[in-house]
């Protein structure tokens, strides 16, 4: 999945977006990836606003009519390491900017 996210990110095919939400433990950004193909499908890469733990996550995400499955992976230091430096800067920047957000 971190190749896949490596190729997507180069190939400027993940969005870049935010949750929709006020309460500020609850912000988080994420890029997206949608299998075009079956439009059913997709990896999401996340910045989460906790204080503790591992703010990474990933998940896999499968949207079928019967059964909606979902897998969630914690992403380490070493998986991270792995994925461009301006990836992950541009989502942390965004994070910054989305947290220090005024709503009206």
């Amino acid at each position: 999945m971190i190749i896949i996210l490596t190729e997507n990110y180069n190939a400027g095919k993940l969005s870049l977006g935010t949750n929709l939400t006020d309460i500020f433990s609850e912000k988080e950004v994420f890029y997206t990836l949608n299998d075009s193909e079956f439009e059913n499908q997709f990896l999401t890469f996340k910045y989460k606003n906790i204080e503790f733990g591992n703010r990474y996550e990933m998940i896999m995400e499968s949207r079928g009519i019967d059964s909606p499955t979902e897998l969630k992976i914690e992403v380490d230091a070493f998986l991270i390491n792995k994925l461009p430096t301006k990836m992950i800067s541009d989502l942390t920047d965004h994070f910054h900017k989305f947290i220090t957000e005024k709503t009206y």
